[in-house]
């Protein structure tokens, strides 16, 4: 069952990932933010306010709730302010750090111990992940004073801590209430961001102009975000954060057959490497 939601998890994120990067270009990172996060409030919202009032919540419940949303928002403010200060060509690799992160942190905080052979098959999907990513190589000369570095740095390894909380969360409440509530409370700080910024007639313009686009890309990143936790209900977190994060190679094969992207050689044995490391750690449970 873990292995079956991780890989729900893929699909989703990889067709999704390819969806936000139009509705982006569309009306921009944090409408688009704010969009996901609306639709997944709505969408979820039966389920989770019928386990609230069926299963009250204990200080623990709770708390992991406000540490995952939390977690999740500085997360994603960090990895935004890299993608807008540094060349997306070296930020997206170094984000691959969010599989180390989230596998030492299972390790150290929920108790989760991987076989050698596990671990073996997550190295070989990060590094898969990593050829898959690079669009170039030569921007790495100057890597070390690329503004944003630092930025993705952390955002990579929050993200690994809001993944090992997610987990915890499904645990301890259920993969849709921590779902509902992280995607709530971002769907209310994009909100109020764009109401600082002046920018709530994007809201309005977007929904008249890409309705189909933002339920789609609702739909399919808020059933991902459903289906991630859900897989930690039977795997360790380092294992459904491995394969979930794969998706990146669903995202350039839709690339590459609907907008004749071109990927670069090293991408292939990226997109290989990936695949059989996720084929394997499959195996291994």
């Amino acid at each position: 069952m873990g292995i079956m939601f991780a890989l729900i998890a893929l699909g989703c994120w990889g067709v999704g990932d390819f969806l936000i990067q139009r509705s982006t270009r569309a009306f921009g990172d944090w409408t688009a933010l704010f969009f996901i996060c609306a639709v997944g409030t709505i969408l979820l919202a039966p389920f989770s306010v019928y386990e609230i009032f069926t299963s009250p919540l204990s200080e623990i419940g709770l708390a992991l709730l406000f540490g995952s949303a939390v977690f999740m928002l500085l997360a994603s403010l960090f990895q935004l302010e890299a993608l807008k200060r540094g060349k997306i060509s070296i930020i997206e690799p170094i984000l691959t750090l969010e599989i180390l992160s989230a596998v030492l942190a299972g390790s150290m905080f929920l108790n989760e111990h991987l076989t050698r052979n596990q671990l073996i098959f997550i190295a070989l999907i990060i590094v898969g992940i990593f050829l898959a990513s690079v669009r170039s190589f030569s921007h790495f000369k100057s890597a070390h004073l690329e503004k944003g570095i630092w930025f993705a740095l952390l955002g990579g390894l929050i993200m690994g801590g809001t993944d090992t909380l997610f987990g915890a969360g499904a645990r301890e409440v259920s993969p849709f209430l921590v779902a509902w509530f992280t995607t709530t409370f971002m769907a209310i700080i994009t909100f109020l961001y764009l109401w600082h910024k002046k920018r709530l007639g994007e809201i309005v313009q977007g929904w008249k102009t890409h309705k189909k686009l933002i339920c789609l890309v609702g739909f399919f990143d808020n059933t991902a975000w459903v289906a991630y936790p859900a897989s930690m209900l039977f795997i360790p977190v380092g294992i459904a954060t491995s394969i979930s994060e794969s998706y990146i190679v669903i995202n350039i094969i839709l690339g590459l057959k609907l907008n004749k992207e071109r990927v670069s050689p090293h991408q292939y044995p990226g997109l290989a490497l990936t695949v059989v490391g996720v084929i394997l750690l499959s195996l291994t449970l």
